[in-house]
């Protein structure tokens, strides 16, 4: 019930909520399906560059236990916004990030 409630909304969702949503869906161990996961890396891909950078590791990090492979252009899109921000990113969110990524098949 929870995963087409999601799908449902995830459009209209702010930044901040759709993060939360997927860090909350990782913790669960949700088991979402590939709709759900293409679904959320297609509605957060134009937010990647202007995230939080907590909202951006929260994010990644959740992709990466739900299990995502994302597209290259999606993965380059997570790479150019994590490196903007590499200076601000405080050590715990910095191994969630990096953590995701090498789930996610990495660079």
């Amino acid at each position: 019930a929870y995963i087409g409630a999601t799908m449902a909304c995830m459009h209209a969702m702010r930044p901040e909520e759709l993060c939360s949503m997927a860090w909350a869906a990782g913790k669960l161990r949700m088991q979402p399906g590939q709709a759900w996961l293409e679904q959320l890396m297609q509605v957060s891909e134009p937010m990647l560059a202007s995230l939080h950078p907590m909202q951006l590791s929260q994010l990644v990090q959740a992709l990466g236990k739900l299990g995502a492979k994302p597209r290259p252009e999606y993965m380059a899109a997570v790479l150019l916004a994590s490196q903007a921000q590499l200076s601000v990113l405080w050590p715990r969110a910095l191994v969630a990030l990096l953590t995701g990524v090498a789930q996610m098949g990495g660079p």
